[in-house]
Parts: C-alpha cells; structure tokens; sequence
C-alpha cells in the first residue's frame, strides 16, 4: 500500500491509526512543504513502522519545469526526508506520476528508483468528489496482483474508511503487506 500527499493534519492521524491497527505498514510519498508544516505527522508515520520517500517539494507536475527545478524539487524533499530518517532517501514518485525520460533520468542521476503503481483505485478524482468507499474496496481488490503497489492517497476520508475492508480482504486471498522498500528487496 502507497499513500500520496500529506501529510494532513486531519486524515494522516486517522489514516496512521487505521495501518497500525491493522499491522500493515506502508510507504508514504510525501511533500516537503506539508512536512515541513506538519513535522510531528511525519514522525507518527515512522514510528508505526512505514516508510516515507519522496513526492517533491511542492507537488509541481515535473514536466513542465526546467532540469535545475526538477532537480531542485526533488533535492529538497530529499534533504528534508533525510532529517526524520538519518539515511538518504532512495525512492521518488512524481506528481500525478507524470514524468518523461527526462525525470526518470535526473532522479536515478540524484540516487533515486522512480515508484509508480499497478493498482489505482483513483480515490482523489479531479472535480473533488469522493469516491465511494465501497467502489475504492472493490477496484483495489480487483486490481490486486502479486507484488502489485496499490495507490492511494492520503487526503481521501473514504479510503481511509475503506482501507480496513481492503486489508481484510486482501489478506484473506493471501496478500501480506510490505514497504515498498521491502518489495524491492525481496
């Protein structure tokens, strides 16, 4: 399980509580500037066993900017990641996963593997509207697949309020749940 955005002062709590309550950890793809608001949300997400990596500074769509703003984003969510973990972090995911070669290149150049998704529920529709949490439960347990990365986003009330239906389910067919860091390694 993947979580974009955030962290939120609202639902990241909630969201936390319900992957602990559950032991399923997860990798977190977070912004520099709401972490930096929100210092002690990134800190509850480690402590609960998941991983954070990096989502850019400012969520900007990479494509658009210049090779030094591409750089410049990912460097400083980067730096900024590195201060709640003590190692330098290795996993990127762009916006809206949006990206060219040309962003996959700066960041392996900066030390970083590009995450994107096999299974995608698209809990965070463009107009703002909720997606039904038991449509979300159902296209991530459709779409589920061995060694699948599920996305999800963590500004979303209903997938938190899917999310123990999902775990359930999934782990009735087999499915454990790993950092992404840990699927790489395995």
């Amino acid at each position: 399980l993947t979580f974009d955005d955030g962290p939120y002062p609202f639902y990241t709590p909630l969201l936390v509580h319900q992957l602990e309550t559950a032991g399923a950890p997860a990798t977190f793809f977070l912004v520099g500037r709401t972490m930096q608001e929100y210092p002690q949300l990134v800190e509850r997400i480690i402590a609960t066993g998941s991983e954070i990596a990096n989502h850019t500074f400012n969520h900007y769509s990479r494509t658009g900017l210049t090779d030094a703003e591409i750089e410049d984003e990912i460097n400083s969510c980067g730096t900024l990641l590195e201060t709640y973990t003590g190692a330098r972090p290795t996993l990127f995911r762009p916006p809206h996963g949006r990206y060219d070669t040309r962003v996959v290149d700066i960041a392996r150049r900066l030390g970083y593997r590009t995450i994107l998704w096999s299974d995608a529920p698209d809990d965070s529709p463009k107009d703002n509207s909720m997606l039904p949490v038991d449509v979300t439960i159902d296209r991530v347990v459709e779409q589920a697949r061995p060694g699948g990365i599920v996305l999800l986003h963590s500004g979303q009330y209903n997938t938190i309020m899917a999310l123990p239906e999902i775990i359930a389910q999934l782990r009735a067919q087999g499915y454990t749940f790993v950092t992404v860091s840990q699927l790489l390694g395995e």
